[in-house]
């Protein structure tokens, strides 16, 4: 009799056993599902170019340059993210021929789209200076600043604009200054003139900048 309950007893434990292992694996491969469900909807499934580069026609020999290129990468679950340019990469650009249309590829984690730049014949000209600009300088100082430490220039720049609508900046320095400064003998409202020129075009541009002295 006590054999049997023995026996029993053990055929209990080893039901719960077997039913504890089975509530486990079932657990383990419910988790797994949803975990992989999870990471599918979180594939990507395309990229789209959302912003082209900023220079999309390029001359015989010229560099790429994909400045301005952002890329939608859009996920299976419907979100999206974007990433720039310095996140993808771009082939198919050749300027060592003329080229109406030229196809180039933007791959991003093995996902691709295209768009199209040209190449023509002759060299970008080199943009012209159209004209400058001060920029932080200090425009009120004090009698007493003045006469203590004459004119602050530390920040001050020249700001050059180019025909190409690109800027160029030049530290100004008293020496670019060629009119004003020798008439300020006491408080007032003063113009000085400043001057950038380009050597090897031959451009002078001028411009003006108001300083105020107080008491």
């Amino acid at each position: 009799m006590a054999k049997l309950k023995s026996r029993n007893s053990n055929r209990k434990i080893i039901i719960l056993v077997a039913c504890v292992v089975l509530a486990l694996v079932i657990g383990a491969t419910v988790a797994v599902l949803l975990v992989q469900e999870q990471n599918h909807g979180e594939q990507i499934s395309h990229i789209n170019i959302s912003s082209m580069p900023n220079d999309r026609e390029y001359y015989l020999d010229e560099a790429l340059d994909i400045t301005g290129l952002s890329v939608q990468v859009v996920l299976n679950n419907g979100s999206y993210y974007f990433v720039s340019a310095d996140e993808v990469t771009v082939t198919g650009f050749d300027s060592s021929k003329v080229k109406e249309e030229l196809v180039l590829t933007v791959r991003y984690q093995g996902f691709t789209d295209t768009f199209t730049v040209s190449v023509e014949a002759f060299p970008k000209p080199k943009p012209t200076l159209v004209y400058i600009e001060v920029k932080d300088y200090k425009p009120t100082y004090t009698w007493a600043e003045w006469q203590s430490n004459w004119i602050n220039l530390d920040g001050t720049y020249i700001e050059c604009h180019y025909s190409d609508d690109s800027t160029y900046r030049v530290t100004l320095t008293t020496a670019r200054i060629i009119d004003g400064l020798e008439g300020i003998n006491g408080p007032g409202t003063y113009t000085l003139t400043v001057y950038y020129d380009e050597y090897e075009s031959g451009v002078f541009c001028t411009t003006t900048f108001t300083i105020t002295i107080t008491n």
